[in-house]
């Protein structure tokens, strides 16, 4: 009995400490992604990775790599060469809500720019702040999928 109470105990708090974690798209199967973006396009394989894109503007783009199907790392790239601060805005947003949800959470800073990390229970999201370039990286923990953002630019469209 004392088992038994102790293992409820122990999912009820393990479910309670995941419902407050920020939602994220990890997981999903390859179709599921493509409802909610539908001008998703197959880009290419790479290191076991099936690599697709999502433009939502002329510089602004989603890579989502899947492996055997599910989605097991998102990568945003927000471009802003006005010179405004709207991606340090932004950055600064993103910052503020994800540190609600708790989390181990820590920041560096190289070469002068901003980098700050989130890690839960399954997933590790990034922040990176360029300057005039945002970057936002989520991927399951444990995978440390290379980023190459400077190859991904040039996209198959």
């Amino acid at each position: 009995m004392k088992r038994l109470i102790i293992f409820i105990f122990s999912f009820i708090f393990a479910s309670a400490l995941y419902a407050q974690e920020p939602g994220t798209n990890l997981r999903k199967t390859l179709s599921q992604i493509q409802q909610q973006f539908p001008n998703l396009k197959y880009n290419r394989d790479d290191k076991g990775y099936n690599i697709y894109n999502s433009a939502a503007e002329d510089r602004d783009f989603t890579s989502f790599y899947f492996k055997n199907g599910t989605l097991v790392g998102e990568y945003t790239y927000i471009f802003d060469y006005s010179g405004s601060s709207y991606i340090n805005d932004l950055y600064h947003s993103l910052i503020n809500n994800f540190a609600k949800y708790g989390g181990k959470h820590y920041r560096t800073t190289n070469s002068g720019y901003d980098i700050t990390y989130f890690r839960y229970s399954y997933f590790t999201v990034k922040f990176a702040n360029y300057g005039n370039q945002l970057q936002i990286y989520y991927e399951l923990n444990g995978l440390n999928i290379e980023i190459r953002p400077y190859i991904e630019r040039r996209l198959r469209y």
